[in-house]
C-alpha cells in the first residue's frame, strides 16, 4: 500500500498519513469492510449525510492515519453528523448494514469497477467507464465531455431535464 500511496500523493497532491502503515509490524490486514458498512450504516440512518460521511472516513483514514478497520474509530466520525454513536454501533452491527455493503461491492463488481477511483457514466439506464484508477481532474473532465458529446449529445448543447425526466 505504502507504494501505492506515495504514487497518488505524488501525482495528486492528495495528503497521506504515512506513519500507520510505517508502524505497523506486517500483520495489519487492510479490509475495507468495516468502513463499508459503516457507509451503508450512515447511508441508512442519514440519507443526506453518505457521501459527506464517506469523504470522512477517507480522509481519517489516509489524511490523519485513524484505523478505520476498528469499530472504536467511528464514535468520533459520526459525531460531526448528528448520530448518536451507540445507535451508529448497533446499525453498524446490523447484519443488514453488512449485506447491503457486500451488496455495493458487487454491484461495484458487475459495473467493472476494480479499482479505485472509478468514474462511471450513466445514460438511460446504461453504464460506461470513463475512467478507472487516479487521473487529474482536467483528464477527467476532458474525457466525459467527450463521451456526452458522443453518447448525450442534448446535454452538451445546453438541454436540461428536471427529477421526473422531462427534458
Amino acid at each position: 500500500l505504502l507504494h501505492h500511496w506515495v504514487m497518488v500523493a505524488e501525482a495528486s497532491g492528495q495528503p497521506f498519513d504515512r506513519s500507520g502503515l510505517e508502524a505497523r509490524d506486517g500483520s495489519w490486514l487492510y479490509d475495507t469492510e468495516l468502513p463499508a458498512i459503516a457507509v451503508t450504516a450512515m447511508r441508512e440512518m442519514r440519507p443526506d449525510a453518505a457521501l459527506r460521511f464517506f469523504f470522512a472516513v477517507q480522509e481519517a483514514f489516509y489524511a490523519h492515519g485513524i484505523d478505520i478497520t476498528k469499530p472504536e474509530a467511528y464514535p468520533s466520525l459520526v459525531e460531526p453528523f448528528n448520530v448518536d454513536p451507540a445507535d451508529f454501533a448497533a446499525q453498524q452491527a446490523d447484519t443488514e448494514s453488512r449485506r447491503r455493503a457486500w451488496d455495493d461491492f458487487s454491484e461495484a463488481r458487475r459495473l467493472g469497477a476494480t479499482g479505485y477511483p472509478t468514474t462511471l457514466l450513466a445514460i438511460d439506464g446504461r453504464y460506461r467507464m470513463l475512467s478507472a484508477g487516479y487521473r487529474p481532474f482536467a483528464e477527467v473532465d476532458q474525457i466525459l465531455h467527450a463521451a456526452l458529446e458522443r453518447l448525450a449529445p442534448a446535454v452538451v448543447a445546453g438541454a436540461t431535464c428536471s427529477l421526473d425526466g422531462a427534458c
